[in-house]
């Protein structure tokens, strides 16, 4: 972001949601994010992703 000649900060704040119980070894669900100024103001509209799961790919049963 450029304000009056000057680089601004931002932040990047997001989510990660996988199908199972392990997040690096499981398949994402979903990814969200929103950038906000170093006031925290957000900056432009919130990004989100989804995917579906496979249906080859059955749930862990060790969470049940």
């Amino acid at each position: 972001m450029m304000n009056d000649g000057k680089q601004q900060s931002t932040f990047l704040f997001h989510d990660y949601e996988t199908f199972g119980t392990h997040p690096a070894l499981d398949r994402p669900a979903q990814f969200a994010a929103i950038r906000t100024d170093s006031e925290f103001n957000v900056i432009g509209e919130p990004e989100v992703f989804t995917a579906s799961p496979r249906m080859t790919i059955y749930p862990s049963l060790e969470q049940y």
